[in-house]
């Protein structure tokens, strides 16, 4: 199921939890996360979330967790992405700090919709959870 215009939805949710209800998995996707890839995406150019529907064997490599995960997950208890309200992204392109100086730098103007972010990672985590503020707040992990 293609959720905008450069994504799908097996994107956001990990193997297991597509091959058991398929698109129905739209419904633990917080629809602001697949606005924000895209924009991100249109922002950055190529962003890659999870890679599992690469393989068509179960492998190693398949990256599964960057989107929803269930609330088994090892993650923090409530963390955003065991909400759909998160999303882990990388760029084959771009360093990773300068876009999440970008984000933080254009924040109110282009980004408002980003109510967190991780710093002092190896990916850009951005994630829509309640935060009661419309500040970006930079956590680090």
């Amino acid at each position: 199921m293609r959720v905008s215009k450069n994504f799908i939805l097996p994107e956001f949710v990990p193997r297991d939890m597509y091959e058991a209800h398929g698109d129905k998995c739209i419904h633990l996707i917080d629809d602001r996360i697949i606005h924000i890839a895209q924009l991100l995406r249109d922002e950055f150019g190529v962003m890659v979330c999870n890679t599992w529907h690469n393989f068509s064997a179960r492998n190693e490599s398949e990256i599964k967790y960057r989107g929803w995960r269930p609330w088994d997950h090892k993650s923090a208890k409530f963390s955003a992405h065991k909400f759909g309200r998160a999303i882990d992204l990388v760029s084959p392109k771009r360093d990773v700090q300068e876009m999440r100086e970008h984000i933080i730098e254009h924040h109110k103007e282009k980004f408002s919709m980003i109510r967190r972010i991780e710093n002092k990672v190896g990916w850009l985590h951005v994630d829509v959870a309640n935060t009661m503020t419309d500040e970006l707040i930079v956590f680090n992990p």
